[in-house]
């Protein structure tokens, strides 16, 4: 459905506050979308900036005053100036979900490849669709980069491998016979479009992901193959890696611990480990934040593309004083434990040792104990899997099976699942069940209820998502970085959202299982 709204004037920009609200941006005022006059630097509001992050960790933007398009790769304070495209100038631009940056300069449209050293430029071919001059940019409300054409018409496109363009034009239902001349994505999905003195909303469809799921603030970069906790009413995570790290983007392991607190929405750098470290598990033990094995390069830090040594190391990190501190050593070094709070003790549970061998071994500790204790053996070896807590029952899931295992009891069971178990999938106790959640080239959900082993399938991921973290936390379900391989592009994305599950939203299914 689509609704036009008659404006006073034509605003010179769009801008959002952090609540998702709308605002039009005027020389000498900032007017909301009812008209409603604010001043001209609200204090109370945070509109969206004039530079635009992308999932490498840099921002971008058109310098200040001229049509240059800049960027400040992360880690620096300074700007400077993109790799020159084929245009004479930059009148807007945007950065998709997979990183790609696009330009619209004189009515065409290029995109460039921050992921390679070559920093070629693309032009899209002007045939069919693009017959007439592009006149906006933005991103889209699936992640793609959308364009406002002269004629009235919006699309959401993108360019294969290859260099083929895939183009879906937006179904308007009222007109556009102006050319557009801004646009803007909300959080809820709606696309807004100035043309003249006319701004058309565009409702998503009843099925968008944004129906189901709210957008909250991304991470500083994408990371993947990590693991929350939550301690205090704040989420945890320690280390990780992507492959998509800086400008030009390269390989990084991650050495912060990052905290997410849920009332301002934000993430937070609040301590380091001795050393870059990913694949690793947390969980929280006497009040501290245990970062259990995964994988380092001790030999060769500075080189994070170079043979990455399996740990049994343990760091614990105490957010009083955001310190960090040796723990126990495992018995058998592990990448890609799970590691869980259960009772009174946490549990390292498979992974991959030194040999790349995945393991059914289990080690669990307690407070104020310095040795691990070996446990009852997984059913299988298990790696690249998940696993949360509920009711002092361990939960764990991967391509290798769905198991539960209870410490008074001293052992694993098989559990029933309604589907193939996808690799890398993530796992989170919410509202009283166990939550499976994507997986490789999954985006599909599947939640499980112990008192009746039964099983109900609800509303998609907002996409594929693996390697990635899930917790429940103040009764909110987050979705946390990780990866996904994007076959329109033959590459790997590795994530930076944050999504938060809205709990009014479910359609859930029984399955037959």
């Amino acid at each position: 459905m689509t609704h036009c709204i008659t404006l006073p004037e034509t605003p010179t920009r769009l801008a959002a506050s952090a609540d998702g609200s709308l605002f039009f941006v005027y020389t000498d005022r900032t007017l909301r979308w009812d008209g409603t006059t604010l001043a001209a630097s609200p204090q109370h509001i945070a509109p969206e900036p004039r530079s635009v992050s992308d999932h490498y960790g840099n921002h971008w933007r058109i310098a200040p005053g001229e049509t240059v398009l800049q960027v400040r790769p992360v880690g620096t304070g300074a700007w400077q100036d993109a790799p020159p495209g084929p245009f004479p100038k930059a009148d807007g631009f945007a950065v998709d979900e997979n990183g790609f940056v696009w330009v619209l300069g004189e009515g065409c449209l290029f995109r460039f490849h921050p992921r390679k050293n070559d920093f070629t430029w693309r032009v899209l071919p002007r045939t069919g669709l693009f017959s007439d001059d592009a006149t906006a940019l933005a991103r889209g409300p699936d992640g793609r980069v959308m364009a406002g054409f002269a004629s009235g018409r919006i699309a959401v496109l993108d360019l294969t491998a290859d260099g083929t363009p895939v183009v879906s034009e937006v179904e308007t239902d009222s007109p556009l016979d102006a050319p557009i001349e801004l646009l803007f994505t909300g959080r809820q999905g709606h696309i807004w479009a100035v043309a003249g003195r006319h701004l058309y909303v565009h409702a998503p469809e009843s099925d968008a992901w944004q129906c189901y799921w709210h957008e909250t603030t991304r991470l500083s970069a994408g990371n993947h193959d990590i693991f929350a906790t939550a301690l205090d009413g704040k989420l945890y995570i320690a280390g990780g890696l992507t492959s998509e790290y800086g400008f030009p983007a390269a390989t990084h392991v991650f050495d912060e611990v990052f905290v997410f607190d849920p009332a301002p929405q934000t993430w937070t750098i609040v301590g380091r480990m001795p050393f870059p470290r990913c694949y690793n598990g947390i969980a929280v033990l006497g009040e501290r934040i245990w970062i259990v094995g995964g994988a380092a390069n001790l030999r060769e830090p500075d080189n994070p593309d170079g043979p990455r040594e399996p740990l049994a190391d343990v760091v614990v990190f105490d957010p009083a004083t955001k310190t960090c501190t040796p723990g126990p050593r495992l018995h058998t070094a592990r990448i890609e434990p799970v590691v869980l709070t259960l009772g009174d003790r946490i549990y390292a549970i498979g992974g991959a040792d030194p040999d790349n061998t995945t393991l059914d071994s289990v080690e669990s500790i307690g407070e104020g104990e310095t040795t691990w204790r070996q446990e009852r053996r997984l059913p299988v070896p298990m790696r690249q899997f998940a696993g949360c807590t509920l009711d002092d029952v361990a939960y764990v899931a991967g391509k290798e099976g769905f198991f539960a295992y209870t410490p008074a009891q001293g052992i694993w069971y098989p559990l029933p699942y309604p589907a193939e178990l996808p690799q890398a999938p993530l796992m989170a106790t919410h509202q009283g069940e166990i939550w499976v959640m994507g997986g490789y080239l999954s985006k599909k959900i599947y939640r499980y209820t112990p008192e009746t082993r039964t099983w109900r399938s609800g509303p998609d991921l907002p996409g594929p998502r693996s390697w990635g973290a899930a917790w429940s936390l103040d009764g909110r379900l987050y979705v946390i970085g990780g990866a996904h391989y994007v076959e329109t592009h033959r590459l790997f994305t590795f994530d930076d959202q944050v999504f938060v599950w809205i709990e009014d939203s479910s359609d859930m299914n029984p399955t037959d299982q």
